[in-house]
């Protein structure tokens, strides 16, 4: 249900091999994570709330939900997708099993997904708007699919995220890391480039994209690009530095003329 409507033409079956451990007797919140990403899409967590899950079925999104249908001490876990909300009866609407429409009193449900810890999930394709939903979540969804080796599907993701969030730093490097993967590193430079504008102390896309400009004839524009050394710096600007000298020396053997000095 929550794969069909992010656009995928599947069924209970064909996705049952990728969400049921034997040994475990059931699914668990990883591997049902992991059969989305199977499909390109994104699991993307919603706010532990109430708020948040009528939200999304405004929306128009299922939302896959964890419940605990007996007590913390002896849970009985169970996965339901809930379709929607009868404001007239204060229930919910849940496909639950087999059972396509179970109508659940509010309060009946919201114990269970207390005692669940309030986990839930949108499936959603990447191209999608994430409105509803927090920018962490997104990211951490799409990061998700880049890990995956999904990077087509994650940058889209990544282009998502900053349509509705074009501030957003970690949207920015998270589009260049899935450029360089695809092999466009001239705008993956771009990218990390507008992430470090936005957050100058994060280490993460200036080596990203200072070591690329080394490893691609631009070593002097490398070393503008790095800050004054200075004691205890995070490994990553120490790696850095270390990947442009090296290239800097390289290219000293045929050409002495070194780096041009700035202009005061």
């Amino acid at each position: 249900m929550a794969l069909a409507a992010s656009g995928i033409n599947t069924t209970p079956d064909a996705i049952a091999p990728a969400l049921y451990i034997p040994e475990r007797q059931g699914t668990l919140q990883v591997e049902l994570v992991a059969a989305a990403r199977q499909f390109d899409r994104l699991a993307v967590p919603i706010d532990p709330t109430q708020e948040a899950l009528l939200t999304q079925l405004q929306l128009g999104r299922p939302v896959v939900v964890l419940q605990n249908l007996l007590l913390e001490a002896v849970p009985r876990w169970h996965y339901a997708v809930v379709v929607g909300y009868l404001p007239a009866e204060d229930a919910f609407v849940l496909r639950s099993g087999r059972q396509q429409r179970l109508v659940t009193p509010r309060s009946r449900f919201l114990a269970t997904w207390i005692r669940a810890k309030r986990w839930g999930v949108v499936i959603m394709a990447p191209g999608s708007k994430p409105e509803g939903l927090s920018a962490p979540s997104w990211l951490q969804a799409a990061a998700a699919l880049e890990s995956a080796g999904n990077h087509e599907a994650a940058l889209t993701a990544f282009d998502s995220a900053l349509s509705a969030w074009p501030e957003d730093a970690m949207a920015w490097l998270g589009r260049g890391n899935n450029l360089y993967a695809l092999g466009n590193k001239t705008a993956a430079i771009n990218a990390w480039s507008t992430a470090l504008r936005l957050d100058p102390d994060d280490p993460v896309p200036l080596h990203n994209l200072v070591t690329t400009l080394a490893d691609t004839g631009a070593a002097c524009k490398a070393l503008s690009q790095l800050p004054p050394e200075r004691a205890g710096e995070h490994a990553l600007v120490v790696a850095a530095r270390k990947h442009v000298n090296d290239a800097l020396s390289r290219a000293s053997r045929g050409n002495s003329r070194g780096c041009p000095h700035p202009v005061p």
